[in-house]
């Protein structure tokens, strides 16, 4: 059985999809105000603060720290790792 995401990696999570949204909707429509305005809402938001330092927290895991929570999260080992 698949794990559920820990609260920093959800939050990094979150924020990463905001963003590939934001950047979708600018290459869509690069002049449009109402997406800088929100780029510009997102970015200076406490909330991406969080994210940061919740993504430098998730970078300092080692890797086999890294391969260890990939393995619980889609409940099963990647190939040649036990």
């Amino acid at each position: 059985m698949a794990a559920a995401p820990e609260p920093d990696e959800a939050h990094a999570t979150h924020f990463h999809r905001i963003l590939i949204g934001l950047g979708a909707e600018l290459v869509l429509s690069p002049l449009d105000r109402d997406t800088h305005t929100r780029i510009r809402e997102v970015l200076d938001s406490a909330g991406l603060q969080r994210a940061l330092a919740a993504l430098v927290a998730l970078e300092a895991r080692t890797e086999s720290e890294q391969k260890a929570r990939i393995a619980k999260l889609v409940g099963h080992t990647l190939r040649g790792e036990r």
